[in-house]
């Protein structure tokens, strides 16, 4: 088997679509828990934790779907996951890199600057931007429905 025929393989023996179902599992699970107020997320170290933990295999998946996806289309592997982005904009299977960038920049600051996350961050990402999570599975969504039209 090419490297083509396996990478293609790769692309419908569902891997994605595992990760994809993962990731709306985590965003679920984060969604059905009680936050409350900042005052009480920030007090509240065991949520704090969590909810860390949670967004950072979140944007993992993200950055594993991605790579999959390049390496699909390029048969390369993207050197970090900013080139992964700037391939997924340049090839119209995202729209715009900004967000899934802020998402990345996230991954490495829990990554890196584990030391300190500040809860204002964390409360922020929680109450203000999980879509982007659902956009960026939507956009796959879309990407593997064209995929699989063109490859049929």
């Amino acid at each position: 088997m090419s490297k083509s025929q396996s990478n293609q393989n790769d692309s419908r023996n569902g891997i994605i679509d595992r990760k994809l179902k993962l990731l709306e599992t985590k965003l679920h699970e984060l969604r059905s828990w009680e936050i409350g107020s900042f005052f009480e997320f920030q007090s509240n170290t065991m949520m704090r934790y969590a909810a860390e933990r949670i967004l950072q295999v979140c944007v993992e998946i993200v950055i594993d779907i991605g790579m999959r996806i390049v390496a699909i289309e390029k048969q390369l592997v993207a050197e970090n996951a900013s080139g992964m982005l700037s391939f997924l904009e340049n090839s119209g299977i995202i729209p715009d890199k900004q967000p899934f960038h802020k998402m990345v920049k996230f991954r490495n600051l829990v990554v890196h600057r584990y030391e300190y996350v500040d809860a204002e961050i964390l409360y922020g990402i929680i109450k203000k931007n999980l879509s982007d999570f659902e956009q960026f599975a939507d956009l796959i969504k879309k990407y593997q429905l064209k995929k699989n039209r063109h490859s049929t």
